[in-house]
């Protein structure tokens, strides 16, 4: 998953990426000792700062770690919210809930953004392949 996001003020990318959600595979032994796959760690890497890359502009955050073959629940929301300390800021933020724990982030420098959007997919595999299954799933678009 990704969210998405523009800014204002330049910066990186034209349609820069805010954090993205990565699944790493885990092995470990099976019955007959042979390494195999048995999970996925779960990051986020995100921005420090906006147009943030490379390691000063991106931080590789543990969420968690679920099981390979068990369908888990996850759930991505990514907007603006007012800030309940002074309602004449906002918060963008990147609240995510996967498994049932949830994993919320505020997003650098709020002032900035202008827009929010989510992609998801497979982006990058490195050294095999992937399958992702994606199902039941639901995205629902808000413009104010």
């Amino acid at each position: 998953m990704q969210a998405k996001g523009q800014h204002t003020g330049g910066g990186g990318s034209a349609d820069p990426a805010i954090c993205l959600y990565l699944a790493k595979p885990v092995f470990g032994p099976d019955a007959n000792g042979n390494q195999v796959q048995v999970s996925f760690d779960i990051f986020r890497e995100q921005i420090n700062f906006r147009g943030g890359s490379g390691a000063v502009g991106r931080d590789i955050i543990f969420l968690t770690n679920i099981k390979k073959n068990v369908a888990t629940d996850i759930q991505l929301e990514v907007g603006f919210r007012a800030d309940p300390n002074d309602a004449s800021k906002k918060i963008h933020y990147a609240d995510a809930i996967i498994g049932g724990t949830a994993f919320n982030w505020n997003i650098p420098e709020p002032e900035r953004g202008t827009q929010s959007g989510i992609r998801y997919g497979a982006y990058r595999v490195k050294g095999g392949r992937a399958q992702i299954r994606w199902t039941n799933t639901t995205y629902s678009k808000e413009e104010k």
